[in-house]
């Protein structure tokens, strides 16, 4: 295939009302693409001479004698017969450009240096979209703009599509989004939109697609009223990658996809987890302590009211008024919870909270062993391990505690104070 191509799928649904289509217009063969403002040039003039004279002083000393300048060339370095080294492109492949119906220029390149973002797991017995062949990298540029990314190419496709996002010209105030994206050979055509009514589709090419779209700033402030410190993460939030398979079925990427990066870094099969050589450890059980000497006139009963509240909380925990009816002392979580539930908000929407076993500590407080099904990172594990939670009864209401909110949070690495 060769990159261009029209309309989309009927079974993506209709084109933003605004009319903003941005359809492939195929492969550029260079120029007519608007330069760079001036003051640009100037800049990177100026740092390019900066580095040049850097350049100069790193190779040796100038021997300045009567306005002449002398350079030592740098001594030749070599490597050892017996050091056993793979040696790496010297320059990337052009693997294709093309220019969107909007006007940006998308550079895709691949080189054989599979060993740029690390060394891979290598895992025995792992299939060979686990392991890394080579480096693609892309550029996507506009008059205002440029964006770059780089996506590390499997020897196989990957059950699910790669995505490697970047994001350009936030300085500028001219955001540039670009994806570029690893498909199987069931994939016809692939889009990027954004609900500015900005739209980018192509048809693969080997096994590739590069999108990019010209998104407006975000907004200083989100949904919540709180200020948007992070327009990165504002952005990706907004933006949808869709593919569409050649029985006509379309698959959605969500941003929980953006974020967790590649299936081989992310998948657990990539580490022998499933199905290899590595069996899923088991769940551990947690007791809990006795019950104290004083209970609830009804045991029964005030459990049923604590397990609703739990449930009740667990299944809003995003929602503000949710944190402040049912959390003993809500300030701040719901601030903390405004970007979670920005990056991990599918998986918190998708919790089952459940409370496996309970005692009353008196009659006014109780400890209880739970599961959320809280998965963020997809490993098939984490969403089954066992934590201890706490309740108060306070006016008359039974409360969860702060603490066991902010164990929660602390599994995808937010802290909060307790």
């Amino acid at each position: 295939m060769d990159g261009t191509g029209s309309g989309v799928s009927g079974r993506w649904g209709d084109p933003p009302a605004d009319g903003g289509a941005d359809a492939s217009s195929g492969e550029s063969a260079g120029g007519g693409r608007p330069g760079p403002r001036g003051w640009v040039v100037l800049t990177i003039t100026a740092v390019v001479v900066l580095a040049l004279v850097a350049g100069g002083f790193a190779i040796d000393r100038f021997v300045l004698d009567d306005d002449t300048t002398q350079v030592v060339e740098a001594v030749a370095t070599t490597v050892d017969e017996e050091i056993d080294v793979e040696p790496v492109a010297v320059s990337a492949t052009r693997l294709f450009t093309r220019t969107t119906e909007s006007g940006v220029e998308i550079r895709v390149n691949e080189s054989d240096d599979a060993m740029m973002f690390g060394t891979g797991f290598e895992m025995e017995g792992v299939p060979d979209w686990c392991v890394a062949a080579s480096s693609v990298s892309a550029m996507a540029l506009t008059a205002d703009a440029v964006s770059q990314t780089q996506l590390p190419r499997s020897k196989a496709a990957p059950p699910t599509p790669a995505v490697a996002f970047g994001l350009g010209g936030i300085i500028e105030e001219a955001p540039l989004a670009l994806v570029v994206v690893q498909v199987d050979d069931t994939v016809t055509r692939a889009r990027l939109t954004h609900p500015s009514g900005a739209i980018d589709t192509m048809e693969p090419v080997d096994g590739l697609v590069a999108l990019a779209v010209a998104v407006p700033i975000p907004e200083q402030e989100d949904q919540n009223g709180l200020p948007m410190f992070d327009p990165w993460s504002g952005i990706a939030s907004q933006l949808a990658v869709e593919v569409l398979h050649r029985n006509g079925d379309a698959e959605r990427l969500t941003n929980q996809d953006l974020m967790n990066g590649i299936p081989m870094w992310s998948d657990p099969e990539c580490m022998g987890s499933v199905e290899g050589t590595m069996p899923m450890p088991e769940v551990p059980d947690l007791e809990l302590p006795r019950p104290g000497a004083e209970q609830p006139l009804d045991p029964a009963a005030e459990r049923t009211r604590v397990e609703a509240a739990f449930v009740a909380l667990y299944s809003d925990i995003g929602d503000k008024d949710t944190l402040f009816r049912y959390v003993d002392d809500a300030s701040g979580l719901d601030l903390a919870m405004v970007g979670i539930m920005r990056e991990y908000g599918e998986a918190y929407r998708s919790m089952e909270p459940e409370i496996l076993e309970m005692v009353f500590f008196s009659p006014i407080e109780a400890s209880f062993v739970y599961t959320t099904g809280l998965d963020p990172f997809g490993d098939g594990f984490t969403g089954q391990l066992q934590s201890f939670g706490r309740a108060r009864l306070i006016d008359g209401e039974w409360r969860i505690t702060r603490s066991t909110v902010c164990q929660d949070m602390e599994r995808i690495g937010v802290q909060c104070t307790i």
